[in-house]
């Protein structure tokens, strides 16, 4: 079992005792991706409407307050399950600061004679802090992508397979691509934290120049990697676009599924 697993494990035995907040908050996201993924849905029913003439503005109306809805019915859930998780996220932090302070109590002296005071301190408070913002944002959003991606997965399908299968395979590549920069910005990382940034008077210009090395190497890998990334987004909207509009004119798309695979 890898080393991150164990530390997922370990945050997600402190949030046991609020299973039944956490479980109202994941409902109250799975509302919000299905009013995200219904959206683009309403809007092909108009764009398809429009162009087939076969709509009345009684029903554009009507599909124009479907989208208000699902839009304040957004802001209404985020906001909902955004207070669970702030307020839950808070008690879950001060669960796992008391733990680690009682653990640090319970050290022997010769623990604090070979450590640095501030390092100790740092894992109480700032740590505890980075910890928080996985309980309330990361974990949160990326449980929330994984839905609206499940949704859009099911309604591009029902559009046309072909052109949905094709951009699966776009985002393969970007998966592989971001797994290898992972590696590497976790490789610069821990050279930051573990070799280059433990700084003190009588080594100082020596670690200030690893320091800034190391700075260095993290910043050529952002921007290679975020270039990038939004290379290989602008080239899957063209993607969409060539392949998709030959679809429309052989009649296998609408023009509404095509801009509700954009919109996607």
């Amino acid at each position: 079992m890898s080393r991150d697993t164990n530390i997922l494990k370990w945050l997600l035995s402190f949030s046991k005792p609020f299973t039944k907040w956490l479980l109202l908050a994941f409902v109250s996201m799975i509302i919000v991706a299905c009013f995200e993924v219904a959206i683009p849905y309403k809007i092909k029913e108009i764009v398809d409407g429009l162009i087939s003439e076969n709509i009345s503005k009684d029903m554009i109306f009507s599909v124009s307050l479907d989208v208000l809805l699902f839009i304040v019915g957004i802001l209404i859930f985020s906001t909902f399950f955004s207070y669970i998780l702030n307020i839950t996220g808070q008690k879950i932090m001060n669960e796992i600061r008391m733990t680690t302070f009682n653990h640090i109590v319970s050290l022997p002296q010769s623990f604090f004679d070979q450590q640095n005071v501030g390092r100790v301190t740092t894992r109480i408070t700032n740590d505890v802090n980075v910890l928080n913002e996985f309980y309330t944002n990361v974990l949160v959003q990326f449980l929330k992508e994984v839905l609206v991606f499940v949704g859009i997965l099911i309604v591009m399908f029902s559009f046309n397979s072909y052109l949905t299968l094709i951009m699966i395979g776009v985002n393969v590549f970007i998966i592989i691509f971001a797994l290898l920069y992972k590696r590497r910005l976790r490789r610069v990382s821990l050279l930051k934290i573990y070799n280059k940034e433990n700084l003190n008077y009588s080594r100082f210009e020596e670690y200030s120049s690893n320091n800034y090395d190391a700075n260095m190497e993290q910043m050529y890998t952002f921007a290679i990697f975020r270039p990038l990334i939004e290379f290989m987004y602008i080239f899957s909207v063209a993607l969409v676009v060539w392949i998709g509009g030959d679809l429309v004119i052989s009649a296998s798309l609408s023009i509404g599924a095509l801009l509700a695979i954009i919109f996607y």
